[in-house]
């Protein structure tokens, strides 16, 4: 009976989100999981405490330490399996209308990627920078490599459960990457860049 009134008290409770946009069913999971708090230093504050004798600098750099070595191994690429030059199909040249409507219809409510260019700026602006994005694009699609800072990323770590205890099991990462890396992307239907 328990199982039955619990099912359908959380499909009751989604049933509105079908239709509504991902951050009303973000507020709604961070409600139905209890972590309504804003300051996330104070999820951390059980890991301080309990492993790291209250010592966060440790507890940080040991976050740190976790985080890149989910990618430790991975090589990078060879840069010379790369041939130059690269004919490429006509499909997959961007047009600067393809870039003004991806720059047009960019999100102001996103925080900016490590490039620090403020997503409304790009969207408001479109029409000035459409060209100049259009041709790095281009560039970056005949050339098969990505703008170093393209390929950055700021990662937060954020807790899986409520009062995380392990870093390694209650921690996961989020990365923000730059609007236009992720048009780029886009673009390119997933293709690969060096």
């Amino acid at each position: 009976m328990g199982k039955t009134l619990r099912k359908r008290y959380y499909r009751a409770q989604v049933a509105d989100l079908r239709l509504s946009d991902s951050k009303a069913w973000w507020k709604k999971t961070k409600s139905f999981l209890g972590s309504t708090n804003s300051n996330p230093d104070s999820e951390f504050q059980n890991i301080a405490n309990n492993k790291y004798g209250g010592d966060r600098t440790k507890m940080i750099e040991d976050i740190n330490s976790f985080l890149q070595s989910v990618s430790d191994h991975l090589q990078p690429l060879d840069r010379n399996c790369v041939k130059k030059p690269v004919t490429v199909p006509k499909e997959y040249i961007v047009s600067v209308h393809e870039v003004e409507v991806k720059l047009s219809t960019t999100k102001t409510s996103k925080a900016p990627g490590p490039d620090q260019i403020p997503n409304w700026v790009l969207r408001d602006v479109f029409a000035i920078i459409a060209k100049p994005i259009c041709a790095i694009f281009n560039s970056s699609i005949r050339e098969g490599v990505m703008p170093l800072l393209w390929k950055s990323a700021n990662v937060t770590p954020i807790p899986k459960i409520r009062n995380p205890s392990d870093i390694e099991s209650d921690i996961r990462p989020i990365s923000l990457t730059p609007v236009l890396a992720k048009s780029l992307e886009s673009s390119m239907g997933g293709q690969n860049f060096v």
